[in-house]
């Protein structure tokens, strides 16, 4: 996409990503967008019923952030049935415009107990303004 102005390492804004979960699952395309006062909306295309994600964003180093974010998931018949609960570490790259992440992801059933855990690794790209010729 084009380039709007540097982000001096910021996680602020709007980015594409790649998740690709770990254990056979093919990869899904995922948008997540950060608040300049720490919040984060999240919506994908993986296989679950469920609302797009709603949590918080921190930063823990220099280019390095850690996220967190639930999903309510329902079944085919529209039925609460749970949570999805994902924590993430993300790493800028030096320009700001692509990160990588390493994910945990646990699912939870409507009563909070957990029924399983996974993993997986996420590539991200900033979404830039494309000038209208």
């Amino acid at each position: 996409m084009g380039r709007g102005h540097p982000a001096a390492h910021l996680l602020e804004g709007s980015w594409i990503a790649t998740v690709t979960p770990t254990g056979g699952q093919a990869p899904f395309k995922a948008l997540l967008t950060f608040t300049t006062d720490g919040g984060l909306i999240q919506t994908d295309t993986s296989p679950e019923f469920e609302t797009p994600g709603h949590g918080e964003w921190v930063r823990t180093g220099d280019r390095q952030f850690t996220i967190g974010f639930v999903n309510l998931l329902f079944d085919d018949q529209g039925e609460f049935g749970g949570t999805k609960e994902i924590r993430e570490n993300i790493t800028l790259n030096d320009t700001s415009d692509e990160y990588t992440g390493v994910s945990r992801v646990d699912f939870f059933d409507a009563n909070g107990n957990l029924i399983r855990s996974t993993s997986a690794r996420t590539q991200g790209t900033r979404i830039h303004v494309e000038p209208l010729e």
